[in-house]
């Protein structure tokens, strides 16, 4: 079961003022995998796999077809058709989609790439070992590039969540101890973070600050 404690999450990793009573997202999740959660940056929206929950009103859309939620926009959201998967799993698309449930646009997608749409929905920023990448959510078009200035990692750094500045918190593997940086999309620079704890696999962010 996915509960919703409308937190309001610092940057360095502990709990602020809480905001409201704890809320059930789903009734209770047996067998098959969970569902991927997605919160959008100001705390109004957020998905549960492929249902969109409107925190103000409590209203739910379920958006056909989809997969995995990348990110939401003041008019509507981007997602795909499948869920994290291997390179070369066929037949995914990114799709842009009103709040509705309308789909806009549609573009072959790479499921396996590690992504992160920006907080208003308007680019995604891709990630590889190397390169920070910005891409057009409604083409899947590569709009810009960046060396990634990153300590020497394993794998691709992983995307958790967006700080006020505009600056991307990553996670990265660095000789097996996991470290967190601070980046900038638009020039791949970075700045290390202390404090936060190793396990944030499981954590959910709309902003850090």
């Amino acid at each position: 079961m996915w509960h919703w404690p409308a937190w309001d999450w610092p940057w360095a990793g502990r709990c602020g003022s809480r905001r409201g009573a704890r809320r059930d997202l789903t009734g209770p999740l047996t067998g098959g995998p969970l569902p991927e959660v997605a919160l959008s940056q100001d705390g109004r929206y957020v998905s549960v796999g492929p249902e969109v929950i409107d925190n103000r009103t409590g209203a739910r859309t379920r958006l056909p077809g989809v997969g995995r939620v990348l990110g939401f926009g003041p008019d509507g959201v981007v997602a795909t058709t499948g869920r994290r998967a291997l390179a070369g799993s066929p037949d995914t698309e990114l799709l842009t989609i009103g709040y509705d449930g309308t789909v806009r646009t549609r573009a072959p997608f790479d499921p396996a790439l590690e992504v992160a749409a920006s907080p208003d929905a308007r680019a995604l920023v891709v990630l590889t070992e190397e390169e920070v990448l910005t891409m057009d959510p409604r083409t899947a078009e590569i709009r810009g590039h960046a060396e990634l200035d990153v300590p020497e990692q394993y794998g691709p750094p992983k995307a958790l969540a967006w700080a006020r500045d505009g600056r991307l918190l990553i996670k990265i593997d660095v000789a097996g101890k996991k470290e967190f940086h601070l980046l900038d999309p638009g020039t791949g620079k970075a700045s290390p973070v202390r404090g936060l704890p190793a396990d944030l696999d499981g954590a959910v962010f709309g902003r850090v600050q």
